[in-house]
């Protein structure tokens, strides 16, 4: 379990059928560019309320941040929080949790 800052983790895969509904109840989503896409369609099925799943979302530009607009509106689920990043930026970091999606911390 990772409970502090410079804690440090293992992450591998894709490996074989993705299913997050076979995984444990609390779960971290990590997804770069193009990668967002299965997570997207998990986002848009909406999540099972048994779930808590925390979504960090990078991408280096612009032109190569897929579905951006739509993350936004699907973020409308009480046990997702999504992190989105614009790494050409110097930092941008949503956090929606809930419908209301409240902008908790925008740096630019």
């Amino acid at each position: 379990m990772i409970n502090c800052i410079g804690d440090e983790f293992v992450v591998t895969g894709p490996h074989g059928k993705f299913d997050y509904k076979k995984g444990v109840k609390n779960q971290i989503w990590i997804a770069g560019g193009i990668g967002v896409t299965p997570f997207r369609s998990f986002i848009q099925a909406g999540i099972p309320k048994e779930y808590s799943v925390d979504f960090f979302y990078a991408y280096n530009n612009d032109k190569e941040g897929a579905y951006i607009d739509e993350l936004e509106m699907l973020a409308c689920n009480e046990n997702l929080i999504m992190s989105i990043f614009n790494l050409n930026k110097i930092v941008i970091v949503y956090k929606y949790k809930s419908c209301n999606m409240d902008l908790m911390i925008k740096l630019v």
